[in-house]
C-alpha cells in the first residue's frame, strides 16, 4: 500500500510520533530483531451509501506518517459484510465509525498483529433529521441521546443559553454555526496499558477525523471527557470512597487535557467538548489554557456524607442539629462573592477570577427546570419528546415566576405570556408569536389566491380534488367527495381560507369561534361558506392545513422555503419561544395538534 506521503501534500500527512519499547538484551543480541514497532490505524465508516469499508495506516519509527488510501483506492474485496458492525443501518441519517490500532512486534512481519486499542464514533447527518432532532436522536445509544438532549433543542439547535447567557455561554466561542452541520459523537477511546503514552491514541482520534473531513464539507466533532470505570476496575479495587473519587477525578482531568491536545474546546460551560471541522473557527484560535473551565463549587463536598448526616437529624433534638450540621460544615469551603455582571463595585476593581462567576439565579433555575419539563420526559426507561403537547405551565408555577421576576399587578395577559411560554412580549393570547401568525397568514392568502385564480381549478370537480390533495387531508372523506360534484362546496372550502386570513388580519387567533364570527360578517353571496359548514365541513379542517402548510414551510420545521421568500418582511419582526411551535399553537386554538414527528397528535395520544 502506498505511503500518505505519496498521495496527499506534505501539509496533509497525518503525523504520529511512535517511541520503541524497551528492547531485552536477548534481542539486542539477535541481529535477525528489528528494533522497529509497527502500530497500523484502521478506520470503518459505515453508511447507507457502502456498508463496511476498510480504511488501514500504518506507523512505523522509519516511517512516522500514516498511510492511508483515498476512497477511489479501496477494494470491492476489502468490503465487510452489511450487518457485522451495522447495527444502526434502520437510522438513514446515522453512520458507525469504529477505529481500530493495530500492532505489530516486528516491522518486518504482520504475523503476530494484535489488536490493542479502538475508539467507536457515530456520524449524525443532523440535515436530515433537525425537523424532529430529539425524537430521533433518543432512539439509537444513550449517548446520542443525553449529548441531543443535553446540548441542542427539539430542532437540533445549540441551546441558547450556551450562546447567550453570561455565565452559561463559558468562553462564548461557540455560536449559531454549530446549529447546522454534521455531528460527529466520538464515545469512547481505549489503549491498553502497555502501549499507552505512545501517541496512539491521538493517531486514532486523527485518523477519524481525517476520515470525517473526506466524508463531510461541514461538521463538528462532540465528546464528553471522562474515565472508563471498567478500565479504572483494577486501580480502584479495594479502596475507599475518597480514594476511588480521588482516581476517577485524575483520570478525567487526564481525558481532559487529551482532548484539549487535539483541539477540542468546552461547548458553553457543559461537560462536553466540540471540534469544528471549518480550519478557521474561532475555537482553534482559543489556547487550550485559555479554555473554559466552571468554576469549583461547595456542593461535591456537601454531596459527601449527606446520607448518613440527614439519617442522624431525623431523631435528632434542634440543638444537636445545629451542632452536626456545624460540625459537617466545617470543611466545606466558603462561597465567593458573587460577580456583579452589570458594573463593579469600584471603578478599578480587578478581574474576578473564574470561581466568582455567578450560580444560577433562583428565576434561571426555575426557567430551566419549566424548558425541561416543557421539552421532554423521562419515564425511567427512555426520554420522550413532549413540546407538541405543550398545555402551558401550572397557576402555581405561573404564581412563582411573577414573584421571582418581582412583578406587581401583572396583568391578565402577561400571566398568560409567562404560562404559555412568550418570549417576546407580544404574543397574542400568550403563545400566538408574530413571525408564526406571519407565517400562517401567508400560507393561508396563498393558497385561498390559488383555488380562486384559476378557473378551470374551480369548474372541475375532479381535478380541483386531484390538484389541491395535499390540502384535504384534514376533512373527512364524505367532504372531499362533495368536492368532486358540487362547486358551491369548493368554493366554500377555499373561502375558509380566506376567513382564516381575516381572522390573522384582526390579529385574533384563529380559532373556530373566532373564525365563524368572521363566516357571519363577511355577507358572502352566494352563502359558500355557510353551505360548506352545513353540508359537515370544520373551521378545524381548513386551520389545521394552515398550520401545516406553515410548518413544512419553517425554517426549522421544514424546508425553509418560507424564511428565504419573505426574509425582509420578517427580519424586523422580534424572535419568540413561541416561533416554530406548530404542534402546541395548534391544538391550543382548538385544531389538530400538527407534528413534524409524524401523524398529527390526537389530544387522547
Amino acid at each position: 500500500m502506498a505511503s500518505l506521503a505519496q498521495k496527499r501534500s506534505s501539509d496533509d500527512i497525518l503525523d504520529v510520533p511512535v517511541r520503541p519499547r524497551k528492547i531485552s538484551r536477548t534481542q539486542k543480541r539477535d541481529t535477525r530483531t528489528s528494533m522497529q514497532e509497527v502500530f497500523e490505524i484502521e478506520v470503518k465508516w459505515y453508511s447507507d451509501e457502502r456498508i463496511g469499508g476498510d480504511d488501514r495506516s500504518g506507523t512505523s519509527l522509519s516511517d512516522a506518517s500514516t498511510a492511508r488510501p483515498d476512497d477511489d483506492d479501496f477494494d470491492e474485496d476489502d468490503y465487510e459484510e452489511e450487518g457485522e458492525l451495522n447495527e444502526f443501518g434502520e437510522w438513514d441519517w446515522l453512520e458507525a465509525v469504529y477505529g481500530f490500532i493495530y500492532h505489530n512486534a516486528s516491522a518486518s512481519s504482520e504475523a503476530h498483529q494484535r489488536e490493542i486499542g479502538s475508539c467507536t464514533a457515530k456520524m449524525v447527518r443532523r440535515g436530515r433529521m433537525s425537523y424532529n432532532f430529539h425524537d430521533e436522536i433518543e432512539q439509537p445509544t444513550e449517548d446520542l441521546a443525553q449529548m441531543g438532549f443535553t446540548l441542542f433543542d427539539r430542532y437540533g439547535r445549540l441551546k441558547s443559553e450556551s450562546k447567550e447567557h453570561p455565565v452559561k455561554k463559558g468562553s462564548g466561542i461557540w455560536g449559531d454555526e454549530l446549529d447546522t452541520g454534521d455531528i460527529l459523537l466520538i464515545e469512547r477511546i481505549y489503549v491498553g496499558k502497555p502501549h499507552r503514552r505512545l501517541g496512539q491514541g491521538r493517531a486514532v482520534v486523527s485518523a477519524l477525523l481525517e476520515k470525517a473531513r473526506s466524508k463531510s464539507r461541514h461538521f463538528f466533532a462532540i465528546t464528553y471527557p471522562a474515565a472508563l470505570l471498567t478500565m479504572l476496575s483494577d486501580d480502584v479495587r479495594n479502596t475507599t470512597d475518597q480514594e476511588k473519587d480521588t482516581t476517577y477525578d485524575r483520570e478525567k482531568k487526564i481525558a481532559v487535557r487529551f482532548w484539549r491536545a487535539m483541539g477540542f474546546r468546552r461547548i458553553g460551560n457543559s461537560r462536553w467538548f466540540a471540534l469544528a471541522g471549518d480550519a478557521v473557527h474561532a475555537s482553534h484560535s482559543l489556547a487550550a489554557a485559555d479554555d473554559y473551565d466552571p468554576p469549583a463549587t461547595a456542593h461535591a463536598a456537601l454531596r459527601k456524607g449527606i446520607g448518613s448526616l440527614f439519617g442522624h437529624l431525623e431523631q435528632a433534638e434542634d440543638a444537636l442539629c445545629m451542632q452536626k450540621l456545624e460540625e459537617y460544615l466545617r470543611d466545606v469551603p466558603p462561597r465567593p462573592p458573587p460577580l456583579e455582571l452589570n458594573g463593579h463595585k469600584g471603578q478599578h476593581a480587578p478581574p474576578p477570577s473564574r470561581c466568582q462567576l455567578k450560580a444560577p439565579t433562583p428565576l434561571e433555575a426555575a426557567m430551566s427546570g419549566l424548558e425541561r419539563r416543557r421539552t421532554q420526559f423521562d419515564d425511567g426507561l427512555r426520554v420522550h419528546p413532549v413540546s407538541d403537547r405543550f398545555m402551558g405551565f401550572s397557576d402555581a408555577e405561573v404564581s412563582c415566576l411573577v414573584h421571582l421576576r418581582s412583578l406587581t399587578n401583572p396583568s391578565s395577559l402577561d400571566l398568560q405570556r409567562l404560562k404559555f411560554g412568550c418570549t417576546c412580549g407580544q404574543c397574542i393570547d400568550g403563545f400566538l408569536s408574530p413571525r408564526m401568525l406571519h407565517a400562517l397568514l401567508a400560507q393561508a392568502e396563498l393558497h385561498y389566491d390559488l383555488m380562486m385564480d384559476e378557473y378551470y381549478i374551480m369548474e372541475d370537480g375532479n381535478f380541483f380534488v386531484e390538484w389541491n390533495d395535499y390540502l384535504t387531508e384534514f376533512p373527512p372523506q364524505p367532504i372531499c367527495d362533495n368536492f368532486r360534484t358540487n362547486k358551491s362546496m369548493r368554493q366554500g372550502f377555499a373561502n375558509m381560507f380566506d376567513h382564516v386570513a381575516t381572522c390573522l388580519r384582526r390579529e385574533v387567533l384563529p380559532t373556530k369561534d373566532n373564525v365563524l364570527e368572521v363566516v357571519r360578517s363577511a355577507g358572502e353571496w352566494p352563502p359558500v361558506a355557510k353551505n360548506y359548514l352545513q353540508r359537515g365541513g370544520t373551521v378545524r379542517a381548513v386551520a389545521s392545513v394552515v398550520f401545516e402548510l406553515a410548518m413544512k414551510e419553517d425554517e426549522w420545521a421544514g424546508d425553509g422555503e418560507f424564511a428565504e421568500t419573505f426574509a425582509k418582511e420578517i427580519a424586523p419582526l422580534p424572535r419568540c419561544r413561541n416561533d416554530h411551535e406548530f404542534g402546541f399553537v395548534s391544538g391550543m386554538c382548538g385544531h389538530t395538534r400538527v407534528s413534524a414527528m409524524g401523524p398529527p397528535l390526537d389530544d387522547d395520544d
